[in-house]
């Protein structure tokens, strides 16, 4: 600080490279003199040739330093050329929001909404995304009519993969829905990334217990999260999503769900994860039983071609 504050008095005689330097320095330190000083000499303001200027907004935005933020966002274009996600200034907005956000600065976020109020779906993409704050959760929360679906459900999707289940909570409340809005033939596409593409087979996938759990308790349903769970996550999960099919109504498709669980427990050579979903009523007759030991064999599963003996 006592650097910045012997600098103050010499601003006009140093290069611009120290100028751009101590105008950091004094965002971060929320040093408003010697900001405002810089800034009022046209520094921070957008220069397709300095691409790293886009940064000052964010961090006076992560400080909630109002006024430095006033002086910043002045140089952004009006709102409507915000629309066009590619152009260089939408990502100075973009990490605004979401540098207020991780500093759970709310009056930061009042200000970008006052200065570009047609951004509102773009501050809750960003701004849910990047805190835990209640606060900034109700900000959003009064802006929810503006939100896109699209965009709100593309937010959800990416908060069961991280297991953030308060911030699931917070987009449903929103009104993010907690399926995929898809055609059923894509449930059982034999591309996995189209089928295990649901918010639940996603959170299964990784074993997210918690994102899992919140997914059935909130009406979400299972499509092929059981058999991505037994492929890729944990036996933990797989009994989960278990015990809430044997509790729920009868799928039409349960005996092809616990089928298809089992074959990819089949190809892990995971035994007691076999056991498991022949336990809760996966089904080996004759057919499925020849079936699943000559593609064992196939792949050279012979713990596997032994173990489906036992069911012969």
């Amino acid at each position: 600080m006592a650097v910045l504050i012997a600098c103050k008095t010499s601003i006009d005689k140093d290069s611009n490279a120290f100028k751009y330097a101590l105008l950091e320095a004094a965002l971060h330190t929320n040093d408003v003199v010697l900001g405002k000083k810089l800034l009022e000499r046209g520094l921070g303001r957008w220069d397709s040739n300095r691409p790293r200027r886009k940064n000052y907004l964010a961090i006076a935005a992560f400080q909630g330093n109002l006024e430095l933020m006033g002086l910043l966002a002045q140089d952004l274009p009006p709102t409507g050329l915000l629309g066009n996600w590619n152009h260089p200034r939408q990502s100075i907005l973009r990490k605004a929001y979401q540098a207020a956000a991780n500093g759970a600065s709310v009056d930061a976020l009042r200000l970008l909404d006052r200065t570009h109020p047609r951004n509102n779906a773009f501050l809750l993409e960003w701004a849910l995304g990047h805190t835990t704050c209640d606060e900034i959760y109700e900000h959003c929360g009064g802006l929810a009519g503006n939100v896109n679906p699209k965009s709100l459900s593309e937010r959800f999707s990416r908060a069961s993969k991280q297991n953030a289940t308060p911030l699931m909570e917070r987009l449903v409340q929103l009104g993010a829905t907690v399926n995929r809005d898809t055609d059923e033939r894509y449930v059982w596409a034999a591309n996995e990334s189209e089928a295990y593409n649901s918010p639940i087979s996603q959170a299964a996938i990784r074993g997210h217990y918690e994102a899992v759990k919140f997914l059935l308790d909130h009406g979400a349903i299972m499509e092929r999260s059981l058999e991505a769970a037994a492929a890729y996550g944990s036996p933990r999960v797989v009994l989960l999503l278990l015990e809430h099919n044997r509790h729920s109504q009868h799928d039409p498709h349960n005996d092809t769900i616990l089928r298809n669980a089992l074959s990819k427990a089949i190809m892990k050579e995971d035994e007691e994860l076999c056991r498991l979903l022949i336990k809760h009523g996966a089904t080996v007759d004759k057919r499925t039983n020849r079936l699943l030991a000559r593609r064992a064999k196939e792949e050279g599963l012979d713990s596997m071609v032994g173990f489906l003996k036992q069911y012969e």
